[in-house]
């Protein structure tokens, strides 16, 4: 048989000092606030019934995948590429600090300035008149 020694142990109104490792061999069941002062390792699959609050940052070394929709209150910055399968919208203006290539048509509804020359490389149909400032 395997001896089993003690090291130090209290119970008193109904709580529980143990200073050394605990391992269990079965489920954990708390019904209050749990607080760890140290690490949290978890091996497998972690689920919560409800929300999630982070107090700091979050890094996350792989991929995340999100069910619904993702809302931001700030900013984002990307270091890489940002790549959308499907439509973009923004809502306010858009800002380029460098060139814009579209690969397909381009539909502008309104008006468009442009602050400089405009060179164009094929022929350029006008469905209506010109008219010189």
């Amino acid at each position: 048989t395997r001896e089993t020694e003690t090291v130090y142990t209290k119970i008193n109104n109904y709580e529980i000092i143990i200073s050394e490792d605990i391992s269990l061999n079965g489920e954990l069941l708390v019904t209050g606030d749990s607080s760890m002062n140290g690490h949290l390792y978890v091996t497998n699959d972690v689920s919560f019934d409800s929300k999630l609050f982070v107090f700091d940052d979050v890094s996350f070394n792989h991929n995340l995948y999100v069910g619904n929709i993702t809302t931001l209150n700030s900013s984002l910055h990307v270091s890489g590429d940002a790549s959308f399968n499907s439509q973009l919208m923004v809502e306010g203006d858009v800002s380029m600090n460098s060139k814009l290539s579209v690969a397909d048509d381009v539909s502008m509804n309104k008006d468009v300035f442009v602050g400089n020359d405009i060179r164009i490389v094929a022929n350029m149909s006008i469905g209506g008149e010109m008219v010189q400032f």
